[in-house]
């Protein structure tokens, strides 16, 4: 007869627990970017791009916006990250964005707190 090993269902529960951890951080995206469609927009420029791997299982790349904004003569700066299945794939999202305006919401309670949302920007996506 064979003898139960708890030691065994390390494994499954690591993955059960980075599967919850990834489907938290969804929903608390999805979550914001809902939140955030009642915000206040302002105008905002790409200042830079770049690609860099996170080592992830389904996408492992991210290319990042970074991008400026001002409200109420202050300036803020920020990144926007899109994930992607290959460096080609990050950098072919990035390219040609740098130096584009963009439209930024931001929250009315903290406006170095800001979101991009594909349906504010033109052509309604952000990369390609």
């Amino acid at each position: 007869m064979r003898h139960f090993d708890p030691l065994g269902l390390l494994p499954l529960a690591r993955d059960l627990v980075l599967l919850l951890v990834g489907v938290a951080g969804g929903v608390l995206a999805w979550l914001r970017a809902r939140h955030a469609q009642s915000w206040p927009s302002t105008q905002g420029t790409v200042v830079g791009v770049t690609s860099r791997g996170v080592g992830g299982i389904y996408k492992p790349w991210i290319g990042d916006f970074s991008y400026t904004y001002i409200v109420n003569s202050e300036y803020f700066s920020r990144f926007h990250p899109i994930r992607a299945s290959s460096r080609k794939r990050a950098d072919a999202l990035t390219l040609g964005w740098k130096g584009r305006m963009l439209v930024v919401r931001y929250s009315p309670s903290s406006h170095k707190t800001s979101v991009l949302l594909n349906s504010d920007q033109p052509g309604g996506q952000l990369g390609n």
